[in-house]
């Protein structure tokens, strides 16, 4: 069996500000601090437009308020706690209860402001409910940081085994610490710029029919090829990280080498279905990917799959041949943040082929035999 793996790296597009957002008026001096979020298109994650962010429940956002002081390792969230910001429209977001920019002053001149207090803004997205402790119950997303805990914000995830659980998680890289009332007008809002925080991985099969080169050749229409099962296996993943929302860098947990993601394997690749073609297929269900933690340097990676060849031929007890495949093959990968990875499982079958000839007849040694034998 011959594979072909391909990786496509693709670059996120990041969730940045957008002058057409909708505002809140405000006419107040003590202006409300208002947010504003819009996305690009984007191939590397399941979040690619505000609209699927606010139908995956919007962001969170951490605020600090620090005084006249700069943000520390001592500053609490003591502004904002895992503040839900949510939308109806993808475009105007809104929170409850509605704060408002300190107003601390140094300048004595009447007409004049020079605001001394500051606020620090940390975002993570999509928003999942916390205690006061941090925990949540959300199987992803495990921990956010306290709403005692001190210095950078954090979250923690867990990677999910099946796909159809993983969630995309994005956070803010914006430089959104110290501001003041000053940085912004009574109209503007206090923009994130999300970058997802994970790789995403997907499988695609493909057959190479008596041929070097995939998707070339033919299928006999007698057989059929379905897929089992796939999985990864590697003594270099975690299962567990923790992420810096402030730096954007990731504690991983211990590796586990007795984690294997399984993918859910489309119907149609599956027994009773079409099965594996000459033309290339997604190995699991449309919209599911794997989540992976990005890595400082390229990690082996098993890639396993499980498939049966099977052909009608009645003259066989059962009518048919049944032949169980279990092919491992490894590739050393570096998955970064932001990026979409595929990898092609391409089987390569070749047909049994017979032919014949004919030897010709090998001229023996002569057998004499006297009858009678003649006497000297």
């Amino acid at each position: 069996m011959k594979k072909i793996m391909t990786l496509a790296a693709l670059a996120a597009v990041v969730l940045s500000s957008c002058s057409k957002n909708e505002i809140i008026p405000n006419t107040r001096e003590e202006n409300a601090v208002v947010f504003g979020a819009y996305s690009g298109t984007t191939k590397a994650a399941p979040i690619t437009s505000t609209t699927i962010l606010k139908d995956q429940g919007g962001f969170s956002v951490f605020a600090y308020y620090t005084g006249s002081a700069d943000f520390s390792a001592t500053a609490t969230p003591n502004f904002m706690f895992n503040q839900n910001v949510t939308s109806t429209d993808g475009t105007t977001w809104t929170y409850s209860p509605v704060k408002y920019w300190p107003n601390n002053d140094s300048n004595t001149t009447s007409g004049s402001s020079t605001f001394t207090d500051k606020l620090s803004f940390f975002a993570y997205a999509p928003y999942v409910a916390a205690g006061a402790d941090g925990a949540t119950s959300n199987a992803v997303i495990t921990h956010v940081t306290a709403n005692t805990a001190t210095g950078d914000p954090k979250v923690t995830y867990a990677i999910a085994a099946n796909p159809a659980n993983s969630i995309d998680l994005l956070y803010s890289d914006a430089d959104l610490k110290n501001k003041t009332k000053q940085d912004y007008t009574i109209t503007s809002k206090v923009t994130f710029t999300f970058k997802h925080a994970l790789s995403r991985l997907e499988f695609l099969v493909q057959g190479a029919f008596d041929s070097i080169t995939a998707g070339d050749g033919a299928l006999d229409p007698a057989t059929k090829i379905y897929v089992n099962s796939v999985k990864i296996q590697s003594e270099g993943i975690s299962k567990t990280g923790v992420l810096n929302l402030n730096s954007g860098a990731w504690e991983l947990g211990a590796v586990d080498a007795s984690f294997e993601p399984a993918v859910n394997v489309p119907d149609d690749l599956k027994s009773g279905g079409t099965g594996v073609t000459a033309s290339e297929a997604a190995l699991h269900a449309a919209g599911e990917y794997f989540m992976l933690f990005p890595t400082a340097s390229a990690v082996n990676y098993n890639f396993i799959i499980d498939y049966d060849v099977i052909t009608t031929d009645t003259a066989l007890d059962g009518e048919k041949s049944q032949i169980n495949n279990k092919i491992t093959k490894t590739a050393s990968i570096k998955f970064e943040a932001g990026k979409a990875y595929k990898v092609k499982l391409v089987l390569g079958m070749t047909t049994v082929k017979l032919d014949a000839d004919v030897a010709d007849w090998t001229d023996a040694s002569d057998q004499v035999i006297w009858m009678p034998i003649n006497l000297s």
